[in-house]
């Protein structure tokens, strides 16, 4: 029997994205009919609104505990299961995606930028992993920095892929959300340990008050006065007139 020709090596590359993307779209479909039958419990909240409800920390674990409970987690915990199974794939997968990038300029590159706000979300933007990880943040307040690569891990070129190759790299990890607090990364949504299992264990709120991610309980002694200054300036004027 005569041995069949080999497909191109470009054809079996356009196979594996095709796969994975098949992978990928097949293990969040749940995820999707699942949120379409039940209300979203918790919305993105603006900026203004969140900081004031740190100030109470009764009012920030509550909005956290209903951000937990959102009902895409059930499915995205099992969705991030397979995805951990496919890790391997994905590494080897992102250095093609990315090409040829100088290493150390885009490792440079992110040592800063992971510094550069107390908690630093890289993300796509139509990741439901992503989107609840910011949902979560923004339930307790915590001021962080979104990093989006792309709007999906399919439709990276450049810069952004290579951050996401040499990310893979430096810490095991090509999947977003990649989330990192104080520097340090705590891994995605579900997993290295995640930010959902930090929470549930008591320890998120800790790690984002040790980085400063959480408004200060005096934050209020420091609002800015009608007249420019801060409030504290403001009382000692009161009291010299």
């Amino acid at each position: 029997m005569a041995n069949l020709p080999r497909a191109p090596k470009s054809l079996r590359l356009v196979c594996i994205f095709a796969a994975i993307a098949a992978f990928y779209v097949g293990a969040l479909l749940p995820s999707s009919a699942f949120a379409s039958s039940a209300p979203q419990k918790l919305t993105r909240l603006p900026r203004q609104q969140t900081a004031r409800q740190a100030g109470s920390e009764e009012t920030a674990v509550v909005a956290a505990a209903d951000a937990a409970a959102s009902p895409l987690l059930a499915p995205l915990k099992v969705a991030s299961l397979g995805m951990g199974l496919l890790k391997p794939i994905f590494a080897a997968e992102a250095r093609l995606q990315a090409l040829i990038y100088d290493e150390a300029e885009i490792r440079a590159k992110i040592q800063e930028e992971v510094k550069s706000a107390p908690v630093v979300v890289y993300s796509y933007g139509l990741s439901p992993f992503c989107t609840e990880a910011t949902k979560l943040l923004d339930s307790v307040g915590a001021q962080y920095k979104e990093v989006q690569l792309a709007p999906e891990w399919f439709l990276m070129v450049g810069e952004s892929a290579a951050k996401r190759a040499e990310l893979g790299a430096m810490y095991g990890r090509t999947s977003m959300p990649h989330i990192f607090v104080g520097g340090e990364s705590i891994g995605g949504l579900m997993e290295g340990p995640g930010l959902v299992p930090l929470y549930e264990s008591g320890e998120l709120m800790t790690k984002l008050r040790a980085a400063g991610a959480l408004p200060s309980q005096d934050m209020k002694h420091n609002c800015v006065s009608p007249s420019g200054g801060s409030r504290d300036d403001a009382d000692a004027l009161a009291q010299e007139r």
